[in-house]
């Protein structure tokens, strides 16, 4: 097993390094200076189990390795290195060292370095894990913020609590121990997993070496037109001339003679392939209509992964028979998950809407009104949103308004069945009650 070197910054502090020495159960020794002092913490499968201060053994107990581990957890600067050997397996302590991480972040790092974290880290989009759920929970019951499960390839920025303290703490410590993953959503980058290597010693080389870590963290979230520089309406011309520019400066043999690790000069490959698939989409006309297609999308927050949007509608269809089968009550959850996975379709919020109302009655008749409402915004001519809103003005006593609802359901569609016989319903029903005040309906009384 090969060690490593790390360079910490608020693109990757300590806290991730152990978090990819616990999920690679990795062998050996982290070393770290802080000042004149230098640090060791020897790991077996990636767990601690040992450690050392200025080339003093800690005690061998959990809270003084803790200590340390957690201590390292949260440097946002400096560099550290890992060295691969086999320690004891059977050392007396073995530390979980990817929940110590995360209780670091939740409670060690301090306000001026989370801000800093959080000004790199913001902008890079996710997708929730199958470990989602339950992390959160767990993180929730040591003081993280409960925070949902994220439509998929959101910016950490735009994520439910994402504008506090404790919110921002949760989504980084969801990153790190894999509650999210970095979406590879419309114009993402496939996030690399290698080490840095250690810089170089001359200024110049190390200006070239930074740029080329600087530039795969800001390009994690970029479009390709953004990575090639050029506007949305570019033409051929221009986005060959941008391509061919960008492919220069990022091929590999341009950096033949610096001396660059092989780590380095793999982002450096990783660089130049986005730049190469950014010209193959944007040069060919139906591959970049897909792709302006996919981001506009990405831009409103809806889903881009086909998948994710076959498994919505795949809960929608389930869900509307049970509307249409006469159990709106029951489809309520499936739609609520529905609209979770794709929020963009209009009749998911109208379906949403009825089956709401249907399961809470009248203490959820506003939240059911107003979803039924955005789905009419989203498309107007949809026929069942009337014909749901008629529904629960008659169960409501709103007659008129029943009456006018319903109408209109039938204008759009004439075949609507349920709205034709809601409305003969009321019809029925006015002609019994207007029939209560007539000589006939005071003789039937008797």
């Amino acid at each position: 097993m090969s060690g490593f070197s790390y360079s910490l910054e608020p693109a990757r502090f300590g806290a991730d390094i152990l978090a990819h020495i616990a999920r690679g159960q990795k062998n050996g020794t982290l070393s770290w200076r802080e000042g004149e002092t230098n640090y060791d913490i020897t790991f077996c499968q990636g767990r601690a189990q040992s450690g050392r201060v200025a080339a003093q053994p800690l005690d061998a107990t959990v809270q003084a390795l803790a200590t340390v581990l957690r201590g390292f957890a949260v440097r946002v600067s400096g560099a550290c290195e890992f060295f691969a050997d086999n320690p004891s397996p059977n050392a007396p302590v073995q530390l979980d060292t990817l929940g110590e991480a995360a209780m670091a972040v939740l409670e060690d790092l301090s306000d001026e370095d989370l801000e800093r974290i959080w000004q790199v880290r913001g902008g890079v989009r996710v997708s929730a894990t199958a470990a989602f759920n339950a992390v959160v929970k767990l993180l929730y019951e040591h003081g993280g913020a409960l925070v949902t499960s994220p439509d998929p390839g959101t910016p950490l920025v735009g994520l439910d609590g994402s504008d506090t303290s404790a919110g921002q703490r949760t989504w980084l410590t969801l990153r790190i121990v894999g509650g999210v993953a970095v979406g590879q959503t419309a114009g993402a980058a496939q996030t690399l997993e290698e080490p840095m290597d250690p810089p170089p010693s001359d200024p110049t080389l190390r200006v070239r070496f930074e740029e080329v870590y600087a530039t795969h963290a800001r390009w994690v979230d970029k479009s390709h037109y953004e990575i090639l520089g050029i506007e949305k309406n570019a033409g051929g011309e221009a986005i060959r001339d941008a391509y061919f520019a960008a492919a220069k400066k990022w091929h590999r043999d341009r950096y033949a003679g610096d001396g660059f690790g092989e780590n380095t000069l793999k982002y450096v490959d990783d660089l130049f392939q986005r730049c190469e698939t950014a010209y193959r989409i944007l040069n060919d006309k139906e591959e970049r209509k897909t792709y302006d297609y996919a981001i506009e999308r990405q831009a409103l927050g809806l889903p881009t992964d086909p998948k994710v949007i076959m498994r919505a509608e795949k809960l929608f269809r389930k869900a509307q028979t049970l509307v249409r089968r006469g159990n709106p009550a029951a489809a309520e959850p499936l739609l609520r998950d529905a609209i979770t996975l794709n929020k963009g379709e209009a009749d998911f919020w109208v379906y949403f809407g009825y089956a709401l109302y249907c399961a809470k009655g009248k203490e959820a008749i506003g939240e059911a009104r107003e979803a039924i409402q955005k789905g009419l915004k989203m498309n107007p001519k949809l026929d069942a949103g009337h014909e749901f809103l008629g529904r629960i003005a008659r169960v409501e006593g709103e007659l008129a308004q029943a009456k006018a609802e319903l109408r209109e359901a039938l204008e759009l569609n004439p075949d609507n069945i349920d709205a034709a016989r809601e409305l003969r319903f009321l019809g029925m029903r006015a002609e019994k009650e207007g029939g209560k005040g007539t000589v006939l309906g005071k003789i039937f009384r008797r």
